[in-house]
């Protein structure tokens, strides 16, 4: 769908053409939830319906005694954030990286992420098959333990070190002889997360690693017990970070412009 919508709406898509896939969603919402009401319940539920054992008040059941509620988060943190990190992480941030970091055009980017689900649909059945077989924790786990083997960046089976390796080898090669870091206080270092780009950041640490993002510049934080000024080194040219907390607009912008020219000048040099 945001194929088809980029095609079809062209220079317009970053305007208001991106709504689009959203609205069609609705209809893929409804299509879901006539599906489930024409799903049969389970048999064990049939059976407690049949015989006058449903509660009676199930909200108040499940959240508001802490036997039933704790239960409730065990399966939320323990089971289902685990799957959502997994799911979120092959699909949409393997999309963000090939695009925002590897510079892979948009069209080729989510052709290669289509590609992937197609090949990996017919696996639910496998897999949802094999479960009724061994056992549902087996796979569940198992998959977990496969993405944290190779979702960790810089290791031999990393993913995300095999796009870089294929979708954009001189940026790996740049990496390998120009390594860079960002000496910063951790304490000032928050999660950086802006994905729609509006996001300011004002502190030493997340102004640099910001810029880093931006220009597609791997990179390691080594933490300044004295808290000083960020200071970014590529290679071996280093260059002094700013905070933006106090300074006027104007000034911080120059700063911004003067700090993002001499990493995009260290990165070119780099190679």
């Amino acid at each position: 769908m945001i194929l088809f919508t980029r095609e079809f709406t062209g220079a317009d898509f970053d305007v208001w053409g991106w709504r689009v896939p959203f609205i069609v969603s609705i209809a893929l919402l409804a299509i879901s939830v006539w599906i489930r009401l024409s799903m049969n319940e389970s048999p064990a539920f049939k059976k407690m319906k049949d015989e006058g054992k449903l509660s009676k008040a199930p909200l108040t059941e499940s959240f508001g005694q802490w036997k039933n509620l704790k239960i409730a988060i065990l399966a939320l943190f323990g089971l289902v954030a685990g799957q959502a990190v997994v799911w979120y992480t092959g699909q949409f941030y393997a999309l963000f990286y090939l695009t925002q970091v590897l510079k892979v055009d948009a069209k080729t980017a989510n052709l290669l992420i289509a590609a992937s689900l197609v090949i990996g649909t017919p696996f639910f059945v496998v897999f949802g098959s094999l479960s009724d077989k061994i056992g549902r924790k087996v796979i569940i786990m198992g998959g977990l333990l496969l993405a944290v083997i190779t979702y960790i960046p810089n290791t031999p089976v990393s993913v995300f070190n095999a796009l870089t390796h294929f979708a954009n080898p001189a940026l790996e090669k740049a990496m390998a002889a120009s390594p860079a870091t960002i000496t910063a206080d951790v304490n000032e270092c928050t999660f950086q997360f802006n994905p729609t780009g509006t996001a300011r950041f004002t502190s030493f640490c997340d102004i640099a690693k910001q810029v880093m993002a931006s220009n597609s510049a791997s990179y390691s934080t080594v933490a300044d017990p004295a808290g000083g000024t960020a200071v970014v080194k590529i290679g071996d040219t280093e260059i002094a970070g700013y905070s933006a907390k106090g300074l006027a607009p104007a000034d911080a912008k120059a700063k911004d412009a003067e700090f993002k020219k001499a990493i995009r000048d260290a990165l070119n040099a780099a190679g």
